[in-house]
């Protein structure tokens, strides 16, 4: 007969109260750390665009004191709008990069060119012609007081905010629009890329007169922007979060810059620039053989050399040419125009954005752009320069600063 003894099993499991007080305590504890997460996310997320802007502002002052130079980056920028008020009245205009690609003629007055040709050539000088934009004096000028403000795509941010934040145009129409939802989007997600608003601020140091102040102001995010369709809101309609500025002095105040679409067709000045050089020496024969002005007024070479001198002395009141003094010839000879007269030549702003910046308010039917069929198989046709009818139609004026190292 066998006999089986059971022992008790000394090892008992957890009770029903156990384990509920347990699973509580570590509930408790979910809750306080999901709690916390959200507001950790929120913090690193505005350290991350912080750290953006503080990259984007070293960057910014840098591209600003360089001057007249093209960088790639630019294109980032998505519109520029200028309020400019004069005293008696306040005009808003506005560029956006990407609706220029269909600014231009309405592709039948234009000799058969399509108005994107033209506006592509528009977005060519779009990152250059944001730095003489932003670049202007807040007062000071002919033109009055001036606030200027960028729209920027980040230029240190994510690869995805860089690539699908930007806009594309999608419109069918080649005529300039200044507002709609149809003119372009961004591609699919990039509506919520990174972007930011910049205002800039050049005036004289308070407390030095002998320096510029260059302040930059960053607002971001940009939650919303209705001066996309809405071509009556301004700047000041866009809705941001945070801001901060950043400021540094330079030596020298910024200069206006003269795009070569300032002077006439076929002036003298224009044939100066065209066949020299900037911060080039030259003569008055030299100049007079290589734009041939003798020969296309058909007058002697004495007569055409003073009309090329009275021609830079108009140059140098502008700061657009320098008298390289010889006193021993002048003093030979007073007033006269020598041949060996030797003369430095400035610099001119080469841009295809002369006319890039519209108002938002009464443009005009293709931006202000009048047919001109004494133009037709002239060049400056491609680029669909023409002289709108009415003066506050378009905003040409830029200001540079001159790099340390020059």
């Amino acid at each position: 007969m066998n006999t089986t003894n059971h022992q008790p099993n000394s090892q008992s499991g957890f009770s029903i109260a156990e384990v509920t007080l347990a699973i509580g305590v570590v509930a408790f504890g979910l809750v306080a750390v999901l709690g916390v997460l959200p507001v950790g996310l929120t913090v690193q997320k505005d350290n991350r665009e912080e750290t953006i802007i503080r990259y984007d502002a070293q960057y910014w002052m840098t591209v600003l004191r360089a001057g007249m130079q093209p960088t790639d980056a630019l294109h980032q920028v998505e519109w520029v709008e200028l309020q400019v008020d004069d005293g008696s009245s306040t005009n808003v205009y506005r560029a956006h990069r990407p609706r220029l690609s269909g600014d231009g003629f309405d592709g039948v007055h234009d000799g058969g060119l399509m108005a994107l040709y033209n506006g592509h050539l528009k977005q060519t000088s779009w990152p250059t012609d944001v730095i003489g934009w932003m670049s202007i004096p807040d007062n000071g000028t002919a033109l009055g007081s001036v606030k200027k403000t960028a729209r920027v795509r980040a230029m240190n941010g994510q690869l995805f905010d860089r690539i699908y934040g930007r806009k594309v145009l999608v419109a069918t129409k080649q005529e300039f629009m200044s507002e709609g939802d149809t003119a372009f989007h961004p591609l699919p997600g990039g509506e919520f890329a990174f972007s930011y608003l910049l205002e800039t601020q050049i005036a004289p140091d308070p407390a030095n007169a002998n320096l510029y102040r260059i302040t930059l102001t960053f607002k971001w995010p940009v939650l919303d922007d209705p001066t996309l369709k809405d071509s009556t809101k301004n700047a000041g309609d866009v809705k941001t979060v945070s801001t901060k500025s950043f400021t540094t002095l330079v030596g020298a105040p910024p200069e206006m810059a003269y795009p070569r679409e300032y002077f006439n067709q076929g002036s003298p000045e224009r044939r100066i620039f065209d066949v020299t050089l900037p911060g080039e020496v030259i003569t008055l024969d030299e100049i007079m053989n290589l734009t041939g002005l003798d020969m296309i007024h058909n007058e002697a070479p004495p007569i055409s050399r003073l009309r090329i001198l009275r021609t830079l002395e108009k140059m140098k009141i502008d700061n657009l040419a320098e008298d390289i003094s010889e006193p021993e010839a002048e003093r030979d000879s007073p007033g006269m125009a020598r041949p060996e007269d030797k003369w430095r030549i400035g610099r001119i702003y080469y841009t295809h954005g002369y006319y890039s910046l519209r108002p938002m308010t009464g443009a005009l039917p293709q931006g202000g752009y009048t047919p001109n069929w004494g133009l037709l198989g002239n060049p400056e046709r491609l680029r669909g320069f023409k002289m709108p009818p009415l003066t506050n139609s378009y905003f040409n004026t830029f200001y540079f600063f001159t790099p340390d190292y020059q």
